[in-house]
């Protein structure tokens, strides 16, 4: 008997005597105890000679925060952070991308013990209403339109965290300006490119959406400190990384790729993947619990998704998309030529359910999931009672906890 929990559910499987089972997760960090860990960085006389560079002769700071699509410890940063920026004239942004508005209770848990006294000083960015300037055109044809404020301030500090990313690589740095406060068709340009093969997890050489990403970043000249967190599966900080944005970034997504990534010795014929909170929201940001690990997959496998979405499908395009068209390799070259933000998702879901089978254990409607070629169960053992007659052979099976987070691939 095996206990498994995603979302605010708990479920306890058996599994059947004709698989053979592998577990994998993620590796946690107890060395040191957060609270100290942070106390340590904030007094330690290194960060303090950085950060004083950073900050001297900056008046107005703009502080960019993520919102709860991310488990970024962000209340417990600014805890120390805004003490120390009392002599500048601070705002905070939350760098929402395309994602839908943050709500005010939202804000809340992103604040944390700053919420009343800050909450008049934070806005919430909206890619589509916000007032934005230009500020140039990358190599790979991204006009750049950043949100005005931060274009007004002297300087900015990005609070973020670093996890794999599906077609960027890594989260963090870069990330919390495009996508993060730029307009929506720089991010819908921006993310058009994830259609390259290139564009790809846990790779940042060449990849082509990460390095427009730069360049972006590269465009808006003013001087960029970073607070980037590396957290386990409980969203403990294990590491911070504190320095010039693009440092904090480098150092931080070397250590990240081996924290990660999980490799094991073969691939599966069954995979189980439980995408845990924030990411388990909507099947917009669900699906990376799939990018992350099907490359742990056979051909013509079986990978149960398993997400609440108890906020539904996330951005419809991608869901649309996919219900609109019958033929999947017209599907695919139309994608190319009639992109509009969410269609990378699209394309990714063809090309993995060509070659295999996607079954759901999540709250969203068995018929919303048919129309796009998802099967829905109950529960995961009755997920795994099919799958097992349905292979009729003695099959391995992967059960991958925190696949949001995870990436798992066979060894080389």
């Amino acid at each position: 008997m095996i206990e498994i929990s995603f979302g605010n559910a708990l479920e306890k499987i058996e599994i059947p005597k004709e698989l053979s089972l592998e577990i994998v997760q993620q590796e946690r960090k107890n060395a040191i105890e957060e609270l100290q860990m942070l106390r340590q960085e904030f007094s330690d006389p290194i960060f303090q000679q950085k950060f004083d560079f950073f900050s001297k002769d900056i008046k107005k700071l703009l502080l960019i925060v993520n919102d709860t699509d991310r488990p970024t410890p962000t209340a417990k940063i600014l805890d120390h952070l805004l003490p120390i920026l009392k002599q500048k004239r601070v705002k905070i942004i939350v760098a929402t991308g395309a994602h839908r508005r943050t709500t005010t209770a939202e804000l809340q848990k992103i604040l944390g013990d700053n919420f009343s006294v800050w909450k008049k000083k934070t806005y919430i960015h909206d890619a589509k209403k916000d007032t934005f300037s230009f500020i140039g055109n990358t190599r790979f044809g991204t006009e750049v339109f950043f949100n005005k404020l931060a274009v007004d301030s002297d300087g900015l500090i990005i609070i973020s965290s670093i996890e794999p990313h599906y077609f960027a690589g890594f989260t963090g740095g870069r990330k919390s300006l495009l996508p993060g406060i730029s307009a929506y068709q720089t991010i819908e340009k921006n993310h058009k490119l994830a259609l390259q093969k290139k564009a790809a997890i846990l790779k940042l050489k060449n990849n082509p959406v990460h390095l427009d990403m730069m360049e972006a970043a590269a465009l808006l000249k003013k001087k960029k400190f970073a607070f980037l967190a590396l957290q386990d599966e409980n969203d403990k900080i294990v590491q911070l990384f504190t320095d010039e944005m693009n440092r904090a970034f480098q150092i931080g997504t070397k250590t990240a790729e081996k924290y990660f990534q999980h490799e094991v010795e073969v691939k599966a014929d069954i995979i189980i993947a439980l995408v845990q909170k924030p990411l388990d929201k909507t099947l917009y940001q669900a699906q990376k619990g799939l990018e992350n690990c099907k490359f742990a997959l056979k051909k013509n496998g079986i990978f149960i998704l398993v997400a609440s979405c108890n906020e539904g499908i996330g951005n419809r395009n991608f869901y649309d998309l996919l219900a609109s068209f019958s033929k999947k390799n017209r599907k695919l070259n139309w994608i190319k030529n009639n992109y509009r933000l969410g269609y990378h998702k699209t394309s990714k879901l063809l090309e993995f359910m060509k070659d295999n089978q996607l079954w759901m254990i999540t709250k969203l409607p068995a018929e919303k999931l048919r129309k796009i070629g998802i099967k829905k169960f109950a529960s995961v053992q009755s997920a795994i009672q099919k799958a097992t007659e349905e292979k009729n052979e003695k099959s391995h099976l992967l059960l991958i906890k925190n696949a949001g987070a995870l990436v798992v691939n066979t060894k080389k």
